[in-house]
């Protein structure tokens, strides 16, 4: 469709049926702040054997405070195993002071410097098909939110430079906080910095 920015999803290839993970995947929870404007929350397993990632879980909400939005967030995720981290919106330290004060959620900053085009393309690369035909990005059929916002999310018309369209867009940027979270973990861990130039590298692109 014209204009749609993740043009490489589809429901085929990239959602299944929601079903039980193996406990000793990493967890990671993505968290974008909203309260007239959608709150969200996704929760992911990494599949380290295959690098993808298995999206299983949405909380979208408007109209509620970071503080009950929180709490929800701390009680859905209690019978999961313990998460490595949560990437949250790095415009608002406000929400995750409240977060890690008052729900027992600390969180990390998303790596604000690469920007969102950077983050963008972090996502198109895991909803790529390998060699095999596989995406390394996964969504659970529970996620109605975050697939319907692949379907909606769209540049700008008749832009000299591409911008995103400022809507649909809140599960997908708990998404993009998330990728680009895991990418400066695996360049800390190489021994490298994360610029804006070296997300291809990578993504062994």
């Amino acid at each position: 469709q014209a204009g749609l920015i993740y043009q490489e999803f589809t429901r085929q290839t990239h959602v299944i049926p929601s079903r039980e993970l193996p406990v000793d995947w990493p967890r990671y929870r993505g968290i974008d702040f909203g309260v007239r404007n959608p709150f969200c929350c996704l929760w992911v397993a990494h599949d380290e054997d295959t690098d993808t990632l298995h999206v299983y879980r949405e909380y979208l909400v408007t109209e509620k405070t970071t503080l009950e939005n929180g709490r929800v967030v701390y009680a859905l995720s209690k019978k999961d195993p313990a998460f490595a981290w949560t990437s949250a919106d790095p415009e608002s330290k406000d929400g995750r002071l409240t977060l890690a004060r008052y729900c027992n959620i600390p969180t990390k900053p998303a790596p604000k410097h690469l920007g969102v085009h950077e983050g963008i393309q972090y996502v198109k690369h895991r909803l790529m098909l390998d060699a095999e035909g596989s995406p390394a990005l996964i969504i659970h059929d529970c996620c109605k939110q975050l697939i319907r916002e692949f379907r909606l999310y769209r540049w700008k018309p008749d832009q000299k430079k591409d911008q995103p369209i400022k809507r649909d867009d809140h599960a997908l940027d708990a998404l993009r906080y998330i990728c680009m979270t895991l990418a400066r973990q695996r360049a800390t861990n190489d021994g490298r910095t994360l610029t804006r130039r070296s997300h291809l590298s990578i993504h062994g692109v």
